[in-house]
């Protein structure tokens, strides 16, 4: 839960079309660290002083993640999705961790967010790079992992989810809200 709550000191949220040139700092670090660099990959946008989001990175991209300062890449789309064999290729061949944790459509749930604090907790030194074929699954689970973590109310971890992701669908933020809500729920 530390690892998170470091990764998340800086909770400004900037996306691909807004200021975010490789090497920016983050004016809210503490340490002065530099935010993730720009990947060429769809919506994507930066969540943390050490993770972005996004969809699919190109795989001529991937073959410049280690210099431009990541360590690891998370992959939620499923097994039958297009590119995923071909990505987890060129992600080891690159010399970077990769970790995969299926997520097919608004399936997620709270073992799922788990797994992304467990792989966040465990990456090596870099940035990491979080994405699905869209980046809306990244946005969710990153706004359920974080909502868990930190304490937030299910509406706030949803708006959360929604900031974290541009094609983050309304119900997929439901889905946020309900799983959070399971969680702090008391059981009778």
């Amino acid at each position: 839960l530390i690892a998170l709550a470091a990764l998340t000191a800086c909770s400004q949220t900037i996306r691909q079309d807004e200021s975010a040139p490789s090497g920016t700092e983050c004016a809210c670090c503490e340490d002065g660290a530099a935010l993730p660099a720009w990947v060429d990959a769809p919506n994507f946008q930066i969540l943390s002083e050490r993770v972005a989001a996004s969809g699919p990175p190109t795989l001529e991209s991937i073959a410049s993640l280690q210099a431009r300062g990541y360590g690891l890449v998370i992959d939620l789309r499923t097994d039958n999705e297009p590119g995923f064999a071909a990505e987890r290729a060129a992600v080891e061949a690159a010399g970077l961790r990769y970790i995969h944790i299926p997520v097919a459509g608004i399936g997620f749930d709270l073992t799922d967010a788990a797994k992304l604090r467990d792989a966040l907790a465990d990456a090596p030194e870099g940035h990491v790079l979080l994405h699905c074929r869209s980046g809306g699954r990244a946005g969710a689970l990153w706004g359920l992992a974080q909502g868990f973590d930190q304490g937030m109310l299910p509406a706030e971890a949803a708006a959360l989810a929604k900031e974290s992701g541009r094609t983050v669908s309304d119900p997929a933020a439901a889905k946020v809200a309900t799983e959070l809500n399971s969680a702090i729920k008391p059981k009778n």
